[in-house]
């Protein structure tokens, strides 16, 4: 059996960001630290969905850069991929969500008359 081992290159914190339905439109920041032992350059970040825009800005260059997310709005469900692009042709990939994550509201469990559900011969 082959065994292929690929390093990490970058670390990502955190790996998934989401809004729930109806929060307050603010920014998230996502924290990207490459692994390698070289610098790697972010050039360019691309948002899957227009909605959601996103802006990186380089902290230590080659070697630690922020992901500033900002959503237009969290009125309506949303996806979106985030792929950042590097100078050595590596990609990453973030994923964001505006979902409901609340539970579901509580109801009376149904009522059945039994003498609605008797057919008419």
């Amino acid at each position: 059996m082959l065994k292929v081992y690929i390093p990490e290159f970058a670390k990502i914190t955190p790996s998934l960001i989401y809004w729930k339905l109806n929060d307050a439109v603010s920014s998230k920041i996502v924290k990207i630290k490459i692994l390698l032992d070289q610098n790697v350059k972010i050039t360019g970040v691309h948002s899957s969905n227009e909605q959601i825009y996103a802006q990186i800005k380089t902290i230590k260059p080659g070697m630690e850069y922020e992901l500033v997310i900002t959503p237009q709005s969290t009125t309506e469900p949303a996806d979106a991929e985030l792929i950042l692009k590097t100078d050595q042709g590596k990609v990453l990939s973030i994923p964001v969500v505006i979902r409901d994550f609340s539970p579901p509201a509580t109801t009376d469990p149904v009522k059945v008359d039994p003498a609605a559900s008797s057919t008419n011969k």
